[in-house]
């Protein structure tokens, strides 16, 4: 699980341990992004480390770079996590880039 995400549509990224999300001047950020994926475009929230061009572990286990953000009870407490959306499309050989000779 995630602390933060990077908004594609705004450019930002998102610290989901902040109570605004670090960005002050966007009241309605939160529900923006705990909407169902269904209700938006699932590629709206990326990986933090699949942004910064690093090799995130949930994505190289069958999960995509997207992300989705839901409650969680930790310590007694309920915070905000991100987690990988699944792969809805295994790849064919052709759109792998896996496969290159």
């Amino acid at each position: 699980m995630a602390n933060g995400v990077f908004h594609t549509k705004y450019g930002i990224e998102i610290n989901l341990t902040f109570e605004d999300l670090g960005h002050r001047d966007r009241p309605g950020l939160l529900e923006e992004i705990t909407r169902p994926v269904g209700e938006r475009e699932r590629d709206l929230l990326q990986c933090l480390t699949d942004y910064n061009g690093g090799q995130c572990e949930c994505a190289l286990a069958d999960k995509t770079p997207w992300m989705f953000v839901r409650r969680q009870r930790r310590a007694g407490r309920v915070v905000w996590v991100a987690a990988h959306l699944p792969l809805t499309h295994a790849a064919t050989p052709e759109e792998s880039d896996n496969t290159r000779p």
